[in-house]
């Protein structure tokens, strides 16, 4: 059955469970969507290497399990992951460089998951530098699939025995000989101001002499080595006149999106800025429809960035009213660097939401269903002639 939804906002007003998918095409954007029953209790989902497809956690305590879901045309498919000596636990996943396996993080350790052997391969648990600091593995990049070197975030819990400073490391690490190679202490406090892009690592440090503190952005590349990148510079000014509660970093449209307020704002209000590191490109806020402003939620839920750096998705509300969810385009030879917010239906408050990396799509599970924009079909130029 095919509905047609309103021009610009995506929107369905009522839905009937099915198991296999409703295509809502017509004159919307950025691309019909698709619906799929799904009523597994998602943990979270994750981008995946195959084709249409995309992973899922899901399950309930000591009974988590892990699917790929292929997604293709009105069809949906799984293959369920069961391998020999995965316990089932995970907290985070690596992006995937290698399509036959999985890098997961399992809170204090690292395991590597093998579809070809069909069993995890790797169960790796570091030595902590100080036996009270107990590590909480929050995300990471591979570096090296072939020697399983591997760059991690993790969030040590301070004993008040041990009177080291430092909220966040940066470790470079050997799964497969089970060493820490490199380890770079992050002095920072919040894990919203520290993103691992594809080519470097990015962080807001803050220091003090004993009088003052500065705060500086830094990057680093694969061997946690210091560089220096052009946007740096650029985000610790703006630093002094923008407080940002959140960074993300685009590196293939060359700019860095940020959510958080002017300092000379005594209200406080929250709104997103877009700023370019090219030469004379001034930061851009972005003006989001109806006035609304963004909204104070999960910020590791509800602001994230594509893997291919050319979408956003975000929540914003008025000030009196319900959140509203948006994908943004965002793309670096566009006057203002983003195309008019997209408002899509989630279905609710509770959901999950991950990427499809091939084709480049977003994926929602609203609890009963998944739904899936195939924004690889997407054509800027309907919005830009929309906005003439």
């Amino acid at each position: 059955m095919i509905k047609k939804t309103l021009p610009y906002i995506l929107t369905v007003c009522f839905f009937i469970p099915i198991h296999g998918a409703k295509r809502m095409n017509g004159n919307n954007y950025p691309t019909p969507y698709y619906e799929f029953f799904f009523s597994k209790p998602v943990i979270f989902m994750f981008p995946m290497m195959r084709l249409n497809t995309i992973g899922v956690y899901y399950g309930f305590e000591e009974h988590e399990k892990i699917t790929f879901v292929t997604l293709s045309g009105d069809k949906m498919d799984r293959d369920n992951f069961k391998g020999e000596g995965f316990d089932g636990y995970m907290t985070a996943v690596y992006p995937q460089v290698d399509p036959d396996q999985l890098t997961i993080a399992q809170k204090s350790s690292v395991g590597v998951l093998d579809f070809n052997l069909g069993k995890q391969i790797i169960d790796y648990r570091p030595k902590m530098p100080n036996y009270n600091i107990r590590n909480e593995y929050e995300a990471g990049k591979i570096i090296n699939p072939s020697n399983q070197i591997v760059l991690s975030l993790f969030h040590p819990h301070i004993t008040p025995e041990n009177k080291s400073f430092f909220s966040y490391s940066l470790v470079l690490e050997d799964l497969k000989n089970g060493k820490v190679l490199k380890r770079l202490c992050v002095k920072e406090e919040s894990l919203e101001t520290i993103f691992l892009g594809k080519k470097y690592s990015y962080f807001l440090e803050s220091t003090s002499d004993g009088k003052t503190i500065f705060d500086n952005w830094r990057a680093v590349d694969d061997n946690l080595e210091f560089i220096e990148h052009p946007l740096m510079p650029i985000l610790t000014d703006q630093w002094k006149v923008f407080r940002s509660d959140a960074v993300l970093i685009s590196e293939s449209q060359e700019c860095a999106v940020a959510y958080g307020a002017l300092r000379s704002d005594k209200k406080g209000t929250q709104f997103f800025q877009i700023t370019p590191w090219a030469e004379n490109r001034p930061p851009v806020p972005v003006i989001l429809p109806g006035n609304r402003k963004p909204s104070p939620y999960i910020l590791r839920k509800t602001f994230l960035l594509s893997p291919s750096g050319k979408w956003l998705f975000f929540v914003a509300a008025p000030e009196r009213g319900d959140d509203s969810y948006y994908l943004m385009y965002i793309d670096k030879t566009l006057p203002n660097y983003y195309l008019p917010p997209i408002e899509i239906n989630v279905g609710g408050e509770d959901f999950s939401v991950t990427w499809m990396q091939d084709p480049e799509g977003f994926v929602v599970h609203d609890g009963k269903r998944l739904r899936y924009w195939d924004l690889s079909r997407f054509d800027p130029s309907q919005l830009l002639e929309k906005g003439k």
